[in-house]
């Protein structure tokens, strides 16, 4: 196993920028650990990626407080992103390929569960965990490696060829565990980043080969999914404009597996970006007219296909995290607005807002 690297909470928390301030996740050649006081996880804790796209860092935030952080080494230009199963945390770092994963989140010796490449150059875009197993996608290959939860072994791969565009890329981006299968969304984006329709893809764990999956008729760029009352949910920005309609929201049967429709029509100038599943709801982040100054979240009527009024106070609004019936969502604006806050999933006020020392970019929690 590697050494790991770790950063000082005081030279991370004094910085704005924080220019030479990045120890890092891993370094064979550093065994130097940092002796700052870890606070012990009492209650559900919020993990933030947070980040100027320069550098990049995660907090660790319990009761609306940010008790400690972290940086990653070596994510400048390409980026990194979070995962979460039960209290251990997924720490992608998609530049170096590494995934580290932390029990409670506290990024310490102690906590190292495993500290593991997943291949120089593919580009590991999520680490999802079903029981013993972690499911990565990496966005450069055709395929989903299988690690153990345990160890960080490769213990197998599922072949997701079938779903190649003409080019011969699938271009895995996103997976979702529902009605027991694996749903794996396939950008099947092209060598000139131009796209072919989206394909999701139930995978069968049990197999090493997947089957060709369903694909979305007019909606190109999937950027997530979500389920809701054993229907699954397929939120697809579209290309870079504001003239072309292939963006929209895909509606797919988990029982029959069969797509259904694109709820409320493709969209052009409202853009979905994100969304997430909670108490029976559906809440999209929509990007109005293409900018990402003006994304804004908003709940999806599942019936009509409306969008509702964004919630107030928000201001280019990132990813979304759900525990229960419980709603997270970073807020980007910069300043003193840029934060994760928490919002009733019911009423859409926002309850609770923590400042963040970058923009926050990912979440995860840990119950």
């Amino acid at each position: 196993m590697k050494k790991i690297r770790f950063a000082h909470l005081g030279c991370l928390l004094a910085m704005g920028a924080f220019s030479g301030c990045l120890s890092g996740t891993t370094d064979p050649a550093d065994s130097a650990v940092d002796t700052t006081t870890k606070v012990a996880p009492s209650k559900l804790t919020v993990a933030a990626l947070y980040s100027d796209y320069t550098s990049y860092g995660v907090a660790r935030l319990v009761d609306g407080v940010v008790v400690d952080s972290f940086a990653i080494q070596g994510a400048k230009g390409s980026g990194a992103v979070l995962g979460a199963s039960g209290r251990t945390l997924f720490v992608i770092n998609q530049a170096t390929s590494a995934i580290t994963a932390y029990r409670d989140g506290i990024n310490d010796k102690a906590h190292v569960v495993f500290d593991v490449n997943v291949g120089k150059g593919t580009n590991p875009y999520q680490a999802l965990q079903v029981g013993s197993k972690v499911y990565v996608v990496r966005w450069e290959t055709n395929n989903l490696l299988v690690l153990s939860a345990a160890t960080g072994d490769s213990i197998g791969s599922i072949d997701l060829s079938a779903n190649a565009n003409a080019e011969g890329a699938v271009k895995p981006s996103k997976a979702l565990f529902a009605g027991g299968k694996l749903w794996v969304l396939a950008q099947r984006t092209r060598a000139d980043y131009s796209y072919d329709s989206a394909i999701v893809v139930a995978v069968d764990t049990s197999s090493k080969v997947a089957a060709r999956g369903v694909v979305l008729p007019g909606s190109v760029n999937s950027q997530d999914l979500a389920e809701v009352a054993g229907k699954l949910y397929v939120v697809s920005h579209g290309t870079w404009d504001t003239t072309q309609s292939n963006a929209g929201i895909d509606r797919i049967d988990l029982a029959t597996g069969k797509w259904e429709a694109t709820i409320g029509g493709l969209m052009s100038k409202n853009k979905p970006t994100g969304c997430a599943s909670v108490a029976g709801k559906l809440w999209v982040a929509v990007a109005r007219d293409n900018w990402a100054s003006k994304v804004e979240l908003v709940n999806f009527d599942l019936s009509t296909g409306a969008l509702g009024a964004p919630v107030a106070g928000l201001q280019g609004v990132g990813p979304l995290a759900v525990s229960g019936s419980r709603l997270w969502a970073g807020n980007k604006a910069s300043g003193d607005k840029q934060a994760v806050v928490e919002i009733d999933p019911l009423t859409g006020i926002v309850l609770q807002s923590t400042k963040t020392p970058l923009p926050p970019t990912d979440l995860a929690i840990l119950p």
